[in-house]
């Protein structure tokens, strides 16, 4: 399902990349829905933050999905570090 959460992110980030490019933002326009699937999670699925762009990875349980890219990868496996796992530093 849409997470709620990431919806918010996406558009966000939908409406960021709209004003950089000085065009007015079109949530309706076919690519931009398209663009939501990225915050298509398992039910129970909770965020993990993307400093990098915004677009959000997730995690059920013990499990996290982070993008391929490191540099978006990176910062957010630190994420989970830090807040899910401190005490194992």
């Amino acid at each position: 399902a849409l997470h709620p959460e990431a919806r918010v992110l996406i558009e966000q980030r939908m409406r960021d990349v709209a004003a950089e490019q000085g065009v007015p933002f079109e949530p309706e326009r076919a690519d931009n829905v398209h663009r939501l699937q990225m915050g298509v999670f398992p039910e129970g699925a909770q965020i993990i933050p993307n400093p990098y762009n915004k677009i959000p990875g997730f995690f059920v349980r013990d499990v996290h999905f982070v993008p391929g890219f490191p540099v978006m990868a990176w910062p957010m496996v630190e994420w989970v570090l830090d807040t899910r796992y401190r005490h194992l530093h």
